[in-house]
């Protein structure tokens, strides 16, 4: 849903100063209850019938305010009813915005309870909600407030997401162009990261995968000295994955399964750029794994043995103990287990439970299994 987009900006916060969410979010259930906004815990007196508009007071912007929270503390019936007080809270948030004497705290509460209603609206389909959305959008692009300026450019950027996704706009190279250039002149926010990463996967969902590409680069980039700890990490992840989609390991073992050991070398090269990496995680990993246990089960042994050494080379003192499980328990052992293909075994005093020797002549070219 396009609120999606919305509800990633900041300021779009209840009176709690949390910012919504699907889950905090009054419009969540389809039901008509608090579609004006957000509601409180205390019990407000209220009309015995919103059959009418409610009057919005004259006053300042603390008067609409207000006005705002009384409104929203009340319990609407019916659909009619929470339709009526959701114009009611429009009403009274757009003329705080437009009031020049309002504070920018003020303002920005009234931007949050407007968005708030208005995803009330367009959980109930309310006639023309998408165009007043936008023009809503457009109108605080060009805000004197910075902050509410930055969340009308994001709605609209999630709304050209969504016509991306969805097929209806094709430019593709047109979008790749503007989300680069959101993201250069973006903050170093949560906000951007998110709507830039959902801007790749949307291009990657209609198989602009060089699109997509460049973005994810340009994503990591920008967040891999991020003040912020969790997005520096997402973006180091980010920075390897694109670098495992240019080594086009899956069309170099296409290769290799067409015209055999020859084809190998650059495969094996592509590998050893990916392990030689500086700090190569988990995402490499993952794919250099998986590659190796797809030679293994196309029988070419000898590259599947050399592929999990490099492997094993490359992670054994890796500090990520996951990683270290599994390069212990699956990728030394598939080393010495294929090491071990058309090796003879000694098997000479190896007795039967009743201690008799084995007549091992009988098992000549027969598959057998030996366990200690």
């Amino acid at each position: 849903m396009i609120f999606t987009a919305m509800l990633l900006v900041p300021g779009c916060s209840n009176d709690s100063n949390e910012p919504l969410t699907s889950e905090n979010s009054k419009f969540n259930s389809g039901t008509a209850s608090s579609a004006a906004g957000e509601t409180d815990n205390t019990a407000s007196s209220r009309p015995e019938s919103l059959s009418e508009p409610l009057e919005i007071p004259t006053g300042d912007a603390a008067t609409l305010i207000e006005f705002i929270k009384n409104v929203t503390s009340l319990q609407p019936s019916t659909r009619e009813e929470a339709m009526i007080m959701t114009q009611a809270v429009l009403g009274a948030s757009n003329r705080i915005i437009d009031d020049k004497q309002a504070t920018d705290s003020q303002r920005r509460l009234a931007v949050g309870k407007k968005i708030n209603s208005l995803e009330g609206l367009w959980e109930m389909n309310s006639p023309g909600i998408k165009q007043e959305v936008i023009d809503f959008a457009k109108q605080l692009s060009v805000d004197r407030d910075p902050q509410m300026m930055q969340q009308g450019k994001s709605i609209l950027f999630g709304f050209s997401v969504q016509a991306i996704a969805s097929g209806e706009d094709k430019d593709y190279e047109q979008f790749k162009v503007k989300t680069l250039a959101w993201l250069a002149d973006g903050m170093d926010s949560s906000d951007v990261f998110n709507l830039v990463h959902q801007a790749a996967l949307a291009l990657q969902k209609v198989e602009r995968e060089e699109e997509a590409a460049e973005v994810f680069q340009a994503l990591g980039t920008a967040f891999k000295d991020s003040s912020d700890e969790k997005l520096a990490k997402e973006a180091f992840n980010i920075l390897q994955l694109a670098e495992v989609f240019r080594a086009d390991l899956d069309i170099k073992f296409d290769e290799l399964a067409l015209k055999g050991e020859s084809a190998y070398p650059p495969l094996k090269e592509s590998i050893a750029a990916l392990l030689a990496m500086e700090n190569p995680g988990g995402v490499v990993f993952d794919r250099v794994r998986s590659m190796a246990e797809l030679l293994e089960r196309s029988n070419f042994i000898a590259e599947a043995i050399e592929t999990y050494q490099l492997l094993e080379n490359t992670y054994k003192d890796n500090p990520d103990e996951e990683i270290q499980d599994v390069v212990e328990h699956l990728v030394t052992r598939s080393i010495t287990r294929l090491s071990l293909i058309g090796k003879p075994i000694q098997v000479e005093g190896i007795l039967t439970r009743d201690g008799s020797r084995i007549n091992w002549e009988s098992y000549q070219d027969k598959m057998v299994l030996l366990f200690t």
